[in-house]
C-alpha cells in the first residue's frame, strides 16, 4: 500500500529517521562492548602487550567508566527500539484505518 501523504507518510518518515538513529546506536553499543570486553582482560592482568592499548585500558576507572557507558547505551538502544517498533505499527495502522474510512477512495 503507497501513501502520496498525510499523517501515515509522516509517520513512515519518522520510523525511517528512529531506524537509522537505532542503527547508529546498535553500532556504538557493540564498539563498547568489544572495547570493554578487552578492558576486562587487561585490567585482570592480561595484557595484549601493545602499550597503546594496555595503557589506555588498563586502569580500572577506564573500566568502569566503559561500563557505565554500556549500560547507558543499552538503554538507549531499548528506548530507540521501542520507539522504532511504535512509529512502525502507527503507520501502519493509521494507513488501514484512514484506508477503511467511508468515503475514502483506495488506489
Amino acid at each position: 500500500m503507497a501513501f502520496s501523504g498525510g499523517p501515515a507518510a509522516h509517520l513512515i518518515s519518522q520510523h525511517s529517521q528512529a531506524a537509522h538513529i537505532l542503527a547508529v546506536v546498535y553500532v556504538a553499543f557493540t564498539a563498547v562492548l568489544i572495547v570493554t570486553f578487552a578492558a576486562q582482560r587487561i585490567s585482570g592482568g592480561m595484557p595484549t602487550g601493545l602499550s597503546l592499548v594496555d595503557r589506555p585500558l588498563g586502569g580500572r576507572s577506564m573500566f568502569t567508566m566503559l561500563r557505565i557507558l554500556l549500560v547507558v547505551l543499552s538503554l538507549g538502544a531499548a528506548v530507540m527500539c521501542f520507539r522504532v517498533g511504535d512509529l512502525g505499527a502507527k503507520a501502519v495502522w493509521q494507513g488501514r484505518v484512514q484506508a477503511a474510512q467511508p468515503g475514502h477512495a483506495t488506489p
